[in-house]
């Protein structure tokens, strides 16, 4: 030990997106000094010196034993030096959802799916991209005793799933479409993510999008019309374009955007047009694992949206007002696939760019 660092004399050797690196590095708590000969982020790099160091004291046998059934209940198979990867990530969420839930929090976390991602493969599935000019916030008054459900009402299909692929403004696009043609003319109709990814030139498919420039797109080159999922079924890949016409449903003929930090005039517009696309903040470990509970997130900005999703309603519990997220994360995710997210003062960005499209 030296300077109150364990030194680690050896070199470890991970394969990180596919190349095998050498890092050696300096291990002292949740710190780490590291020096690498592959280029990565520092959070990720934290991550795999921990899984290094998990074939030693730093964790129970009881504690291997439950990742590989997680891997089993996820379908992960994992082998070698990405097993010792990810399982050392999976312990440091482990930590963290422990540490977590001990804080006596409005909402617990849970390690799912996602837990044993780098922090580079969970910013790739945060696929908002804003463009223009942002404005100046302007808040209203809440009125917090209302509540609405759209799923009540069955008129919001089931949890999709974006799979490795930043493609999470093209879910947020079509399920608010898919509501408001089911609120209009009571049919219910699972449209194609994939026709969106694939086909609208103003966004980058797995790189990013934005859902108002999504519905430009459809109204414009695509006559409003969109295609079943059953006719093109989603991958977590772009392809070509492969729109037809022949086989187009729904007519979108607009959207109405929300009033920037106004929490009630999204609460009016999911009242009376039912739910809407909206970007938020994602970018915490806290929403990566986030399980039951009202999300409350104190590093949320309204700035930096990173993620969309769908608002479904909102409600009240014990005195806590929220929103009904909408995540395309599977159902695996949070409350079978949804999250009960903090409504007032704009929190995580809910409403800096929300929209609602209108149907003929």
């Amino acid at each position: 030990m030296r300077d109150g660092f364990f030194t680690l004399p050896w070199f470890t050797p991970v394969r990180l997106r596919g190349e095998l690196c050498q890092l050696p590095f300096n291990f002292a708590g949740a710190d780490l000094r590291l020096r690498g000969e592959c280029r990565a982020e520092r959070e990720s790099f934290a991550m795999i010196a921990f899984a290094a160091l998990s074939t030693s004291a730093y964790y129970a046998p009881h504690e291997e034993r439950s990742f590989v059934s997680w891997m089993k209940e996820h379908n992960y198979l994992f082998s070698g030096e990405e097993y010792q990867t990810r399982f050392g990530i999976w312990m440091a969420n482990k930590r963290l959802v422990q540490e977590h839930n001990r804080g006596g929090e409005s909402f617990r976390l849970a390690l799912n799916s996602l837990s044993h991602l780098t922090s580079a493969e969970y910013s790739s599935l945060l696929g908002f991209k804003r463009i223009g000019k942002e404005t100046q916030p302007r808040f209203q008054q809440l009125r917090n005793g209302d509540s609405i459900d759209w799923r009540e009402s069955g008129v919001v299909n089931g949890i999709k799933d974006q799979g490795q692929c930043g493609s999470c403004w093209s879910f947020s696009t079509i399920q608010a479409a898919e509501s408001a043609w089911a609120i209009k003319h009571g049919e219910l109709i699972s449209c194609s993510e994939a026709n969106l990814v694939d086909c609208v030139t103003t966004c980058d498919g797995c790189s990013g999008g934005l859902m108002t420039s999504a519905y430009e797109y459809i109204i414009n080159k695509q006559g409003g019309q969109l295609m079943k999922e059953e006719d093109y079924p989603y991958k977590p890949v772009e392809g070509s374009c492969k729109f037809d016409r022949s086989k187009a449903v729904l007519k979108i003929k607009g959207y109405v955007n929300i009033v920037e930090g106004s929490d009630a005039d999204l609460m009016d517009k999911v009242r009376t047009m039912g739910p809407a696309a909206v970007a938020i903040d994602a970018s915490h470990t806290s929403f990566q694992l986030y399980s039951t509970g009202v999300y409350r997130e104190s590093k949320c900005t309204p700035r930096l949206l990173d993620h969309a999703v769908g608002c479904v309603g909102f409600g009240t519990q014990d005195g806590t007002p929220y929103y009904i997220i909408r995540n395309s994360w599977g159902v695996s995710w949070g409350m079978d696939g949804y999250m009960l997210m903090y409504r007032g003062n704009n929190h995580c960005g809910i409403t800096s760019a929300a929209c609602i499209p209108e149907v003929y």
